[in-house]
C-alpha cells in the first residue's frame, strides 16, 4: 500500500468553485421558522443527502411536544414534509437515506425499540425489526442498505452482555433470516458503527487484540455487489496513529477518515478500495472537529473545522464557509453565527453525495437568533 504525503495549501473563502450559493431548505428552532415547524430541534448527526439531492433529517420536539420525526425535502417539487412522527416520548435514533427509501430506528432514550423502512413513493411504514426480536438479538443501530434494489440491509447489534455483531438480511426473501457477518470475539474486541455507500460496499472500523496495551486498529471493507458478502479490503492503521471516530466511503470506493498522532496532529486520509492507493494530508491547522469527513466520487473531501467548513481537492484545502459569511435565507442574507460557542457555527455533522453536493446546518443570527438553517451547496 502506497502512502502519499501532500502539503496542504490554505485558500481564502470563495463560492467560485460551486455552481451557486448555498440553497436554504428550511429554518427551525425559532418561532418564525421556514419549511420546518417552529422550535423543532435536529439532534445528533442524522443528516442525509442522496444522489437525487433529496435530504432527510432527524427531528425532535416537533409540534411543541416530545416527539421525534423524520423530515424529508425531495427535489421532485413535493413540499418538504414529515415522513414519520413518533408517539409522545419516543425519538428517532438512527437514520439512513437511500435513493428510494429511508431506514431508521425508533425508541425511547437509551433504547431502540423498532427498525423501520419507509419507501419514498409509499405512504406506509414497513417494520424490519421489532422490540421482541431485539430481546433475542440485542439493540439494533446504524441500519443501512447493502443493495437497495435487491433489498439487502445490514445493522449493528449490541446486547447487555457486551456482545457485538454486524448482521444482514434479504428483505425480498421469505426464507432467509438474519445472518451474521462479523462478531466480537477474542480477536475482534470492538466493532464500531458501519458506513455504507450506494454501490454495495460497507466499511467498518474494528479494534483487534494486540500484543501491547493499544489495540490494533483496522478498517474492513465488505463488498455485496453479488449478494454474497466478500471481504474486499483491510486497511491497517499505523501504530503511531489513532483512527478518529467514524469514516465515510464514496460510491466509487474512496474511504475518508481522520487519524491523529501523539502530538495531536490530525491527518485526513483518503484510501482507494480499488487499487489500495492512500493519501495522508496534514489538516491540523484547520482544527477538525469530532465528526467524520465526507467524500464524493471525484475524491473531493469535506469536513467541519472550528468555525468553518473545509474542502480538500487535489491536495489543496480551502475554507469554503466560515462564521460571519452571509447566507441567503427566506429573511434575506443572514450571517452565520455561533449560538453558544465557536463549535456551534455549523451544528453537528455534514453529508455529501456522489456528485459533491453538500448539505449542512448552520446557526443564523441577525442581530438576534434566527434559528438553524439547513442548506445544500452544489459543487
Amino acid at each position: 500500500m502506497k502512502i502519499l504525503f501532500n502539503v496542504i495549501i490554505f485558500s481564502l473563502f470563495s463560492f467560485s468553485i460551486f455552481s451557486s450559493e448555498p440553497f436554504l431548505l428550511g429554518r427551525y428552532g425559532v418561532e418564525n421558522s421556514y419549511n420546518i415547524p417552529s422550535f423543532s430541534y435536529a439532534p445528533n448527526v442524522n443528516l442525509e443527502i442522496n444522489n437525487n439531492d433529496d435530504v432527510a433529517l432527524n427531528m425532535w420536539g416537533v409540534f411543541g411536544e416530545q416527539r421525534g420525526a423524520v423530515w424529508l425535502n425531495k427535489t421532485s417539487g413535493d413540499r418538504p414534509r414529515f415522513l414519520y412522527v413518533t408517539s409522545p416520548g419516543k425519538m428517532i435514533h438512527d437514520l439512513y437515506l437511500g435513493e428510494k427509501s429511508v431506514l431508521f430506528t425508533e425508541g425511547v432514550l437509551g433504547e431502540v425499540q423498532n427498525v423501520f423502512l419507509q419507501r419514498l413513493d409509499k405512504d406506509y411504514i414497513e417494520t424490519i425489526m421489532e422490540k421482541e426480536e431485539m430481546l433475542e438479538f440485542g439493540q439494533a443501530s446504524y441500519p443501512g442498505f447493502l443493495n437497495e434494489e435487491k433489498g439487502l440491509i445490514a445493522l449493528k447489534i449490541t446486547n447487555s452482555r457486551g456482545s457485538q455483531r454486524i448482521i444482514y438480511k434479504d428483505l425480498n426473501s421469505n426464507f432467509d433470516g438474519w445472518k451474521t457477518l462479523i462478531r466480537k470475539n477474542k480477536d475482534v474486541v470492538y466493532i464500531f458503527s458501519p458506513t455504507f455507500n450506494k454501490t454495495g460496499q460497507m466499511a467498518i472500523k474494528v479494534w483487534r487484540n494486540g500484543l501491547g496495551e493499544k489495540p490494533i486498529e483496522e478498517i474492513l471493507v465488505y463488498n455485496f455487489l453479488n449478494e454474497v458478502p466478500k471481504l474486499q479490503n483491510k486497511v491497517l492503521i499505523p501504530e503511531n496513529l489513532s483512527l478518529r471516530n467514524t469514516l465515510d466511503i464514496s460510491d466509487n470506493g474512496y474511504l475518508a477518515y481522520f487519524t491523529e498522532d501523539n502530538q495531536k496532529n490530525v491527518f485526513l486520509n483518503i484510501h482507494s478500495t480499488i487499487n489500495n492507493h492512500s493519501e495522508r494530508l496534514d489538516v491540523t491547522n484547520f482544527s477538525p472537529q469530532y465528526f467524520s469527513p465526507v467524500i464524493a466520487n471525484d475524491k473531493t473531501a469535506f469536513f467541519k473545522g472550528e468555525n468553518n467548513l473545509v474542502m480538500v481537492e487535489k491536495g489543496i484545502a480551502k475554507v469554503i464557509l466560515k462564521e460571519g459569511d452571509q447566507l441567503p435565507t427566506d429573511l434575506g442574507k443572514i450571517p452565520l453565527k455561533s449560538k453558544f460557542s465557536s463549535n456551534f457555527t455549523f451544528t453537528y455533522g455534514i453529508e455529501v453525495n456522489s456528485r459533491g453536493h453538500l448539505t449542512f446546518k448552520g446557526s443564523l443570527q441577525k442581530p438576534i437568533d434566527q434559528g438553524v438553517g439547513l442548506f445544500v451547496l452544489k459543487k
